[in-house]
């Protein structure tokens, strides 16, 4: 049996318990037809595989901004980047697995650790994952949901350490009121390179910002927890995040 797990009041453990208890806010929730789900529709990806949109928005919502897990593999080569792969897990951090009979299109299956318990011992962690099956005996596979499950370190890729992302200054300055849907110009190209960066823009005219340039922008926002507000048209706040989240360019006073 995993024990049960208990912070200690200090500031980091304080964040670790509000990702987890953010998290745990969520067990038993279920897609709806299509696959869609709210995680999904947040981040502008609904009706796809939503474990990493999961993640994203836990994240979030718990006051932290991470590389975007949407795109599970992606997630993982940006946390490898940042070097926050990590031997040992901990409550609160996040496994890249990959998991037999699950179809996940080829991705890295994606969890958030909640207990280490029987770790050093038997080797398995219990995660709380989202868009997979309950694991339990006679349910039914085929609904997906938010469920507790419990991985062994076969399954293991990688375990990643969150932190709120580090601020990087010193980039480029451009302007805001130069970074505008139709616009062509060098400063448009800084924004596509932290786009690519954030959320894997690709097949865009360069330096330009055209539609799939906006598409990804709106990525961005919802990243940022805009939903209803993410319009793809840059406005100064998350323009100035999307500088510091890649250190691409700085906004000009």
């Amino acid at each position: 049996m995993f024990k049960n797990y208990f912070l200690k009041n200090t500031s980091e453990d304080g964040v670790v318990s509000k990702v987890l208890e953010t998290a745990q806010a969520w067990l038993g929730y279920t897609q709806t037809a299509g696959g869609r789900s709210e995680f999904g529709e947040r981040v502008g990806h609904d009706g796809r595989i939503w474990s990493g949109s999961f993640i994203d928005v836990v994240f979030h919502d718990s006051g932290l901004v991470i590389p975007s897990c949407v795109h599970t593999g992606q997630g993982l080569a940006e946390f490898i980047r940042d070097g926050r792969v990590v031997k040992e897990p901990r409550p609160g951090d996040i496994m890249f697995m990959t998991v037999t009979g699950e179809d996940l299109f080829g991705m890295p299956h994606i969890g958030l650790v909640l207990d280490t318990s029987r770790w050093k011992t038997d080797g398995l962690v219990q995660t709380i994952e989202a868009c997979v099956s309950s694991g339990l005996p006679k349910s039914d596979g085929a609904v997906r949901g938010v469920f507790k499950r419990v991985r062994s370190q076969h399954d293991l890729l990688a375990f990643c350490r969150p932190g709120d992302i580090e601020i990087k200054t010193g980039g480029p300055e451009i302007k805001f009121e130069n970074v505008r849907p139709g616009r062509r110009n060098k400063q448009i190209g800084r924004v596509q390179l932290a786009l690519k960066q954030t959320t894997g823009l690709e097949g865009e005219t360069l330096d330009m910002f055209d539609g799939r340039t906006q598409d990804a922008y709106a990525h961005w926002q919802r990243i940022l927890g805009y939903v209803d507000r993410a319009t793809g048209i840059p406005d100064l706040a998350s323009l100035k995040k999307l500088g510091e989240r890649t250190g691409a360019f700085s906004i000009s006073s």
